[in-house]
C-alpha cells in the first residue's frame, strides 16, 4: 500500500468505459471533415460544454449541436444515437476495482451528462462500486477547469497530494497536477492496472490485464 495516497479518483470514458473514437462521427455531417476536426470540435463546443455542466437540457443540446457542427442528422437522431455512445465497461473493470485494497477511498470524476449517467450507473452497474461520484452535470463544473478539481478535493476533505487521478486526457491530467493531485494519463483498463501497480496500490505480481 502507498501510504502517501488515500484516494483513487477515476475518469470513466476511455479509462473504465469503452468509447468509440469520436462522439460526433464523420458520417453525421455532409462535409468531409479534416482529420480530428469533429473530435476537437466537440472539446470546444459551447453546447457540449453547457450540457456536460448541466446548464442546458438534452433537447436543447441536440438542437444546438446540430447547428454548431452543421450536422446532417436531426436533433431527435442525435439524442437516440448519442445516448449509446458509451459502449460498456472494459472487460475486467469490476474485478480490478475489487482488487484495490479497502484502505483506499475510491471516487469517480467524469465529464458526463443526463443521457449517459443512468446507463453508466444502472446498465453498466457502476452504482455502489465507488465511495464518491462527481458527475460534471451534477456539480455544475467540468474538467479541465482547476476549480472543478478544487471542488472535488474539498468534497473529499483531503490534501490534493493524497489523490491519484487517472484520466485519458492529457489536458485534464495537466490541470489536476496544477491543483496538486498526483495524476497520470491512461487509456484502457490494462493501463489503469499498470499505473496502480507502479504507484504501490496493487502488487506487481497481481497484474493480469494486457496494457
Amino acid at each position: 500500500m502507498n501510504r502517501e495516497l488515500s484516494i483513487i479518483l477515476f475518469d470513466l470514458g476511455g479509462v473504465l468505459v469503452e468509447l468509440p473514437a469520436q462522439p460526433i462521427p464523420a458520417d453525421w455531417t455532409d462535409r468531409a471533415p479534416a482529420s480530428g476536426q469533429k473530435s476537437s470540435g466537440w472539446l470546444t463546443s459551447p453546447a457540449a460544454t453547457a450540457f456536460e455542466k448541466g446548464e442546458i437540457s438534452a433537447s436543447r443540446f441536440a438542437d444546438e449541436i446540430v447547428k454548431e457542427m452543421k450536422l446532417s442528422i436531426t436533433p431527435d437522431e442525435i439524442l437516440a444515437r448519442f445516448t449509446f455512445w458509451p459502449k460498456g465497461l472494459f472487460p475486467g473493470t469490476k474485478a480490478l476495482i475489487g482488487r484495490i485494497p479497502p484502505q483506499y477511498t475510491l471516487a469517480i470524476f467524469s465529464n458526463t451528462n443526463e443521457l449517459h449517467w443512468p446507463r453508466l450507473m444502472t446498465e453498466m452497474g457502476l452504482e455502489g462500486c465507488f465511495d464518491h461520484y462527481f458527475a460534471s452535470f451534477k456539480i455544475g463544473m467540468a474538467k479541465p477547469d482547476p476549480a472543478a478539481f478544487r471542488y472535488v478535493v474539498n468534497a473529499l476533505s483531503c490534501e490534493p497530494s493524497e489523490i491519484l487521478f487517472l484520466d485519458d486526457s492529457q489536458m485534464n491530467v495537466d490541470a489536476a497536477r496544477l491543483v496538486g493531485l498526483k495524476a497520470e494519463r491512461v487509456s484502457g483498463i490494462g493501463q489503469v492496472e499498470k499505473v496502480l501497480a507502479e504507484n504501490g496500490v496493487l502488487a506487481d505480481s497481481s497484474l493480469v490485464l494486457p496494457s
